[in-house]
């Protein structure tokens, strides 16, 4: 069959879609149009060419939309599955038999755990392998087990994950996707982790991904991809959900309880920063959603609060000094009046 009927993905317009044959389709086979194009791989080998990499970095984000977003996804991604369709019309997805299904409780516990990662909040990552369905609940019902898995969680993050600190903390870590699932994998016969379909398919497709695109640019970091993602979503996460209950702790003020304005805006030009656009254009898009506007409010409470704080602690100290000020000059009278051998008469 040719090409002529394929059709573009609604989610990224640059995909391609074969379209299946269904006359020729059973329960245990797949049938699905031709598509011409060239592999991304060179000849006989396993490393993409440079000038393919833009064409790969559309098959990470539509991989990570699927996995993160649709909960439908192409689980077998490799290199003999994807097809530079040329003339600028983008990359092609081949081979439709292996598809994985994600639970909308992991894809938000995903989405959640990548930014608590980046937020090195390690406890609130633990406490997501319930939603991720890798931990079973008497494990994460358990105080002692779940303090014990956290802290090997932590010791893990900080062997895999490589923090270049700077002072704007603007700088996310390098990581290698298929080392840090290794290591959490590392952990699985001291806490009884579970391994279902989803987990193995969608790791071994992000795996896949990753090693393509590090042989094209040893640079790549898949956390930039996913968090890049993950911050636009929970920007405009609904209230009560659990990617809004992770924007709150990532951005709350420990002292306080508020939001923080400081680690709300971090996270706004961090998003900003990953999509190539002007903050304000975050801002915008976020608060045309419902969850956007609800972050929106609380945020300026809190910063009316600060506000607030701010001046009564000046008044206060204003009011104090006055007081110090007064008492002085009546002491200072009291002195003089005590030199000179009279004092003022108290009345009674």
């Amino acid at each position: 069959s040719s090409s002529s009927s394929s059709s573009s993905s609604p989610i990224i317009p640059q995909i391609i879609i074969p379209q299946p044959i269904e006359a020729l389709c059973t329960d245990q086979v797949v049938v699905m149009e031709w598509i011409e194009g060239s592999k991304l791989t060179q000849s006989g080998g396993s490393t993409v060419r440079r000038e393919d990499l833009p064409l790969l970095a559309l098959g990470v984000q539509f991989t990570l939309k699927q996995l993160l977003e649709t909960g439908v996804m192409h689980a077998d991604p490799h290199a003999g599955n994807l097809l530079n369709v040329g003339g600028g019309r983008g990359l092609a997805y081949l081979d439709f038999g292996l598809v994985s299904k994600v639970p909308l409780c992991v894809r938000e516990g995903t989405i959640s755990a990548v930014v608590r990662l980046v937020a090195r909040d390690y406890k609130g990552v633990a406490a997501l392998f319930g939603d991720l369905m890798l931990l079973p609940r008497r494990v994460m019902e358990d105080p002692i087990q779940l303090q014990a898995f956290t802290e090997a969680l932590e010791g893990v993050a900080i062997k895999v994950l490589a923090f270049d600190d700077d002072e704007d903390g603007s700088t996310l870590p390098s990581i290698r996707f298929d080392q840090a699932l290794a290591a959490v994998l590392s952990l699985a016969p001291a806490f009884e982790f579970k391994l279902p379909p989803y987990f193995l398919n969608n790791a071994r497709a992000l795996a896949t991904l990753e090693g393509l695109a590090k042989s094209a640019d040893p640079d790549f970091n898949v956390i930039t991809e996913v968090y890049a993602f993950a911050v636009t979503r929970i920007l405009a996460a609904p209230p009560g959900s659990t990617l809004s209950d992770t924007l709150y702790a990532v951005t709350r003020d420990q002292e306080t309880g508020r939001v923080s304005s400081k680690k709300a805006m971090r996270i706004i030009k961090d998003a900003a920063r990953l999509a190539g656009v002007p903050a304000s254009t975050v801002v915008y898009d976020a608060l045309k959603t419902h969850g956007g506007r609800s972050f929106a409010r609380r945020w300026a409470w809190a910063w009316a609060s600060s506000v607030v704080t701010s001046v009564m602690r000046q008044i206060m100290q204003w009011t104090r000094n006055q007081i110090s000020d007064f008492a002085s000059v009546i002491r200072r009278m009291f002195r003089k009046f005590s030199m000179v051998g009279m004092r003022p008469e108290v009345a009674t």
